[in-house]
């Protein structure tokens, strides 16, 4: 990470985040960045309004300098406030400036699915690519 502080996301992605049932998978993201961002595949995915709604703040915050610190574009997200306790557990063991913040929560789209290989294991590169756009909404500063 940005600040030297070393990660290794995926005892936080099985041992945390996945034994919540209300998630199939989750991907953590570090990218060199001063925070963590995470991918969250729901058991139970929103309506495809919720990524409609999503799609449109991306593009709005995204077109300007000037609206990305817009307090609209921050507002809490229904679905991660209902995931954000098991969230905050990953949060309470990394040093405070690694933590995941709410921005940085993305649902997954099911009709972009996380990607997997055939025995269920996360290719983190291919889904970077996937979220491209999600996660540098989540990593603006």
């Amino acid at each position: 990470m940005a600040s030297g502080y070393k990660y290794f996301p995926t005892f936080f992605e099985q041992g945390i985040l996945e034994k919540d049932p209300r998630i199939k998978s989750a991907t953590i993201y570090r990218t060199g960045k001063r925070h963590l961002a995470v991918i969250i595949d729901l058991v139970n995915p929103p309506p495809p309004s919720y990524f409609e709604n999503r799609d449109k703040v991306l593009k709005s915050t995204t077109t300007s300098l000037s609206t990305t610190t817009d307090a609209a574009a921050d507002a809490p997200d229904p679905i991660v406030y209902e995931i954000w306790p098991v969230v905050q557990t990953v949060n309470d063991q990394v040093m405070k400036p690694s933590q995941i913040l709410k921005r940085a929560v993305i649902v997954a789209d099911p009709k972009r699915p996380p990607l997997r290989t055939g025995n269920g294991v996360a290719q983190k590169k291919l889904t970077e690519k996937l979220y491209q756009e999600e996660l540098d909404w989540a990593f603006r500063t």
